[in-house]
């Protein structure tokens, strides 16, 4: 989805999109992920959090460090294991189930209470709905994923359907799989989707 709003708005010159087939995304993450990560619902993949942290932490420099947004342990504990060469797995059994854990109670008091938190801020910059796609997009999300909520999608959807865009469709292959189920399926019927554009 990102992928296509950067085309659509600065390349078109460059490239033209026949269909694009998003899958999944954290289209919403302002508000469906950031209120499913706040409800303290215990994350199948903590470490999508940590990532999003670090990597926001990298480009709108909350704080000098990101250990500097971390509680103890987790300040000395989680940032060694961003040198990418431990992966998820990994990552995720040094995280406790309820991700929010990890922050400093100060900083996510903050986060919880303020609209206008940075890092709510930050989540609002990267949501992936609040434009008009021209080329047919087809999303592919299964309503029982636990790591991306399926309201992402909904969400996305609903807006597009708002402003008009006429060629969206949200697909769900197995309403019961979760994320990695939820993958081959999908990636079989963007492909025939895609074959029958030819």
């Amino acid at each position: 989805m990102a992928l296509l709003r950067e085309l659509e708005k600065y390349h078109t010159n460059e490239f033209a999109v026949t269909a694009c087939a998003p899958m999944a995304g954290a289209y919403d993450l302002s508000g469906v992920t950031a209120s499913n990560f706040l409800s303290g619902a215990v994350a199948p993949n903590p470490y999508y959090f940590l990532y999003i942290l670090a990597a926001y932490q990298n480009i709108y420099h909350f704080a000098p460090r990101l250990s500097d947004l971390l509680a103890t342990p987790y300040d000395t504990t989680l940032p060694p294991l961003l040198d990418g060469t431990h992966d998820g797995p990994q990552i995720n059994a040094s995280l406790p189930s309820d991700p929010t854990q990890i922050l400093k109670p100060g900083y996510l008091a903050e986060f919880r209470s303020n609209p206008r938190h940075p890092l709510r801020l930050a989540l609002a910059d990267n949501d992936l709905y609040r434009w008009h796609p021209l080329a047919p997009l087809r999303m592919y999300h299964c309503a029982a994923d636990q790591d991306v909520i399926y309201a992402n999608s909904q969400v996305a959807l609903a807006s597009f359907q708002s402003q008009g865009v006429a060629n969206v469709q949200l697909i769900d292959p197995i309403p019961t799989a979760g994320h990695s189920g939820c993958s081959e399926p999908s990636l079989a019927l963007a492909k025939l989707w895609f074959d029958s554009l030819r």
